[in-house]
């Protein structure tokens, strides 16, 4: 699809109250290693690949947020879809994903915790037959708190403008990095699920943020 934007981003929309307030209840649940895939019956998180990804994740449902929080995350959804003139039709939003992104000597790895490039909007469908169609973050570190982890994503239409036959494309140009202006702690983006995204590893201390994917019908 081709729009004139694919990210939207609402700098300090949450307080540093209300960041407080997931990271507590982030805490109470139970913490687990970031997996990748869409997953199974058997295994509903994915499969754990270190070589594509390497984070700790806490799920938290819609219930366990307070009601001002859940309205607020509904109030930034909505203005995300008019603004944009995306106009998604949103039934839900699925459980929520806490996650953590530590440098290596915290994290006792040689590279710091990463996402590589990936969608959020895969083949299959859910139980009601519907597909995520619009993703966001919340920012829930200070910019001061770590270096790296970089949230960027490709516009690659811009990649392929006057492509001609085997040629060798260039995706620099293509590659859109998260402006400062919304990394502030209490920041909020939102980015159609197909879009292709990363997070690059973590150098130094700790990145937190807290992830959602709202989910409607097939596209017609």
């Amino acid at each position: 699809m081709l729009y004139e934007n694919y990210l939207y981003g609402l700098p300090g929309f949450f307080t540093e109250e209300e960041c407080d307030t997931i990271i507590r209840i982030a805490d109470t649940v139970e913490t687990k290693e970031g997996a990748v895939g869409e997953g199974t019956k058997e295994n509903k998180d994915g499969h754990i690949t270190d070589e594509i990804r390497s984070s700790l994740i806490n799920w938290i449902g819609p219930q366990q947020l307070p009601i001002e929080i859940e309205q607020k995350i509904d109030d930034a959804m909505n203005m995300a879809l008019k603004d944009t003139g995306w106009g998604y039709h949103i039934d839900y939003r699925q459980q929520y994903q806490f996650t953590t992104y530590n440098a290596p000597d915290i994290n006792q790895k040689k590279v710091g915790d990463f996402y590589t490039w990936h969608t959020d909007a895969g083949h299959q469908l859910d139980e009601r037959g519907q597909l995520r169609k619009l993703s966001f973050t919340l920012q829930l570190s200070s910019p001061e708190d770590y270096e790296g982890g970089y949230f960027q994503w490709l516009e690659t239409v811009r990649c392929f403008d006057g492509m001609r036959d085997n040629a060798t494309v260039d995706m620099t140009n293509g590659i859109k990095t998260l402006p400062y202006s919304v990394k502030d702690r209490g920041s909020i983006f939102f980015f159609p699920s197909f879009v292709h995204h990363q997070v690059t590893p973590v150098t130094r201390g700790t990145r937190k943020s807290f992830v959602g994917w709202c989910v409607g019908n097939q596209y017609v």
